[in-house]
């Protein structure tokens, strides 16, 4: 083998252990994100509320329905901000 062969499978073996150790990180912050104290105080703040959106919302959707299905919630003109039309969102 010549200087330049072993030179790029020196680097190609460098570059190799770069990408998975960019693996790894990325999967270890998905991780950490599920596990975020922010997202269980909203969870627990919308369980603690959502009965009295629910009562609020007499002739309408709650907005949190449509979030939970993946829609946009469209209020109506004069409306609460908590209650709406479920619409599909666009692609």
């Amino acid at each position: 083998m010549s200087k330049v062969e072993v030179v790029l499978l020196i680097f190609l073996g460098l570059l190799s252990l770069a990408a998975l150790q960019n693996g790894d990180d990325s999967s270890r912050r998905q991780r950490d994100g599920k596990q975020s104290p922010q997202r269980d105080i909203v969870r627990r703040t919308r369980r603690r509320y959502n009965d009295n959106i629910q009562r609020r919302c007499v002739n309408s959707t709650p907005c949190s329905e449509c979030t939970n299905e993946g829609k946009i919630c469209s209020v109506k003109p004069g409306g609460k901000g908590t209650c709406g039309e479920c619409v599909q969102a666009r692609r």
